[in-house]
């Protein structure tokens, strides 16, 4: 088994209010919506998603993302994280920091994830790079879908 990782953590600005970016972060049904990886997504509790991403195979390897994940408030800050899953092999953990600027908000964005991909370390080496730029999209795709969200509150 070898596990791959994506990050980002970036800092923007949006002129919806604090309140209503923190409502729409909190929405799971917008990051449905928003999601274009996403096979399906159970509501297991309210804030709460099972979680099966689209397969994806290069070569030998296929992979599909299979995690649960919690969303919750703490103050200005939005978090998710992935949650124990018997099936999962998926884990992802961002939050995002909501505060007042002007008439809009500035919000520091962080977020990693880290699929268990079933593969030997030779083919891992091999696969790592396509691993590697696949979450850096996925990451920077969502956030840039989000972002436009934001933007029209």
């Amino acid at each position: 088994m070898a596990s791959f990782r994506g990050s980002i953590d970036e800092h923007f600005t949006t002129p919806t209010a604090p309140a209503r970016v923190r409502e729409m972060l909190l929405d799971t049904e917008r990051w449905k919506r928003l999601q274009d990886e996403l096979q399906t997504a159970t509501e297991l509790a309210p804030g709460k998603l099972e979680i099966v991403l689209k397969e994806h195979q290069h070569g030998p390897t296929r992979f599909q993302g299979r995690y649960t994940a919690q969303w919750t408030a703490e103050g200005d800050t939005v978090i998710w994280r992935s949650v124990p899953s018997p099936t999962g092999n998926f884990e992802v953990s961002g939050s995002a920091t909501v505060t007042q600027r002007g008439a809009g908000s500035a919000v520091h964005w962080r977020e990693s994830v880290t699929a268990d991909i079933p593969v030997n370390r030779l083919v891992a080496k091999v696969v790592a790079p396509i691993a590697d730029r696949m979450m850096a999209r996925g990451l920077r795709g969502y956030l840039d879908r989000l972002r436009a969200d934001l933007d029209r509150g």
